[in-house]
């Protein structure tokens, strides 16, 4: 069994309610830079692979959003999946 490390994904969600403004922002940000959106009635997550969480923590406040307003994910996928 292989224990390397394949993929990295990152998981963003909005801290916001659907009809906020600063969810739809965040959720055209997410589109803009190319995380693959899943969305339900009231939700949405995007998820991107091979990223680090880092680097779009830091876009994500220099585009001007706070901590406070997403929500981000870090998993690491190794031969037999996901952590």
């Amino acid at each position: 069994m292989s224990t390397a490390l394949l993929h990295s994904k990152t998981t963003l969600h909005s801290a916001h309610p659907a009809t906020d403004a600063r969810n739809k922002a965040l959720l055209s940000f997410a589109r803009a830079h190319g995380f693959a959106i899943r969305t339900t009635r009231t939700q949405w997550q995007g998820s991107v692979l091979d990223v680090e969480s880092e680097d779009i923590k830091t876009l994500l406040r220099a585009a001007g959003f706070a901590d406070r307003d997403f929500h981000l994910y870090l998993e690491y996928q190794r031969g037999w999946g996901f952590l």
